[in-house]
């Protein structure tokens, strides 16, 4: 299972999306409803979609321990726990073992074409590499970069 993965309606007439999702901010956005009422302020949650909801899903499975999620206790991936151990390129296969394996098993919509875990042990930190393919969206080659360091993560 992945995150919250609500089919949220498009804006933009004749557009067509296949994922959504929430933004990891839940920041919000002003909707116009009625043409006729345009002074009449509504806002909602701001939605991504299609690849931006698959990075945000990801986003959020690196950001949750197992057992934060109350109805899925196993959801997240526990590798800040490796922060304050010595960084190594043992504890960066550990962390690659992980990170496959979390990925496989709730995000079901991508393969992993490539990914690396690259220790930088000058900066006690580890450089995150991810390759992933969604097939439903025929994209082969979605590039996510993450640094995992003592003061959480940094996406870029």
């Amino acid at each position: 299972m992945s995150n919250v993965n609500l089919v949220l309606p498009k804006k933009e007439v004749g557009e067509k999306f296949v994922f959504s999702d929430l933004q990891l901010d839940l920041s919000t956005q002003n909707l116009v409803t009625n043409e006729a009422q345009k002074n009449t302020q509504q806002y909602d949650i701001v939605a991504d979609y299609d690849l931006a909801a698959i990075r945000n899903s990801i986003i959020n499975l690196f950001l949750t321990s197992p057992g934060d999620k109350i109805l899925n206790p196993e959801f997240g991936m526990d590798i800040r726990d490796y922060l304050f151990l010595p960084t190594t390129t043992s504890t960066a296969a550990i962390i690659k073992d992980k990170i496959q394996t979390n990925i496989k098993k709730f995000e079901p919509r991508v393969t992993i074409v490539s990914l690396s875990v690259i220790p930088d042990i000058d900066n006690n930190q580890y450089e995150i590499n991810i390759v992933i393919g969604v097939p439903f969206l025929q994209v082969d080659d979605y590039i996510l970069n993450f640094y995992l360091n003592s003061e959480g993560y940094l996406v870029f």
